[in-house]
């Protein structure tokens, strides 16, 4: 009897934990919702300038999350970084930024995203995704993955 007990305690402890992990974040599955705001979202950089971005294989994809404290979270494929923002006059002003110094084999994306979040940049929102245009004219496009 007491084995029997255990797989039935170990079967439901499973399914609890499966159940549980459902209900966090998802990163391959975007929001339909069409009321995105801009604020407590994970954007995930999917394109510069038209040409899509892919994590590499073993690093972590590029975002970043507008918190609603003024605060910005994210990470650019080799470092993290976070600052401030706010909205003004319809245009996204972000800065100033700290980010860490890890050396990495290429930074050119995590160079182009850094650039674009840096100062004021005109951020449009369209369904899922947001493009981000900054003072060179270079978009970024982003999905939103998570609403928090």
């Amino acid at each position: 009897m007491n084995t029997f007990r255990t797989v039935v305690l170990t079967i439901t402890l499973i399914v609890v934990a499966a159940a549980l992990t459902g209900c966090s974040y998802n990163a391959q599955k975007a929001i339909t919702d069409n009321d995105i705001k801009l604020a407590n979202t994970y954007w995930k950089l999917i394109a510069i300038d038209g040409t899509q971005v892919n994590a590499l294989s073993g690093e972590n994809e590029a975002y970043f999350i507008l918190n609603a404290d003024g605060t910005i979270t994210g990470f650019g494929g080799c470092n993290h970084f976070n600052g401030s923002w706010e909205m003004e006059n319809e245009q996204l002003v972000v800065g100033p930024m700290m980010v860490t110094k890890m050396a990495c084999d290429s930074l050119e994306t995590e160079t182009h995203l850094l650039a674009a979040l840096d100062g004021k940049v005109t951020a449009n929102l369209d369904d899922v995704t947001l493009t981000v245009t900054d003072y060179e004219g270079i978009e970024l496009k982003f999905l939103a993955l998570s609403h928090r």
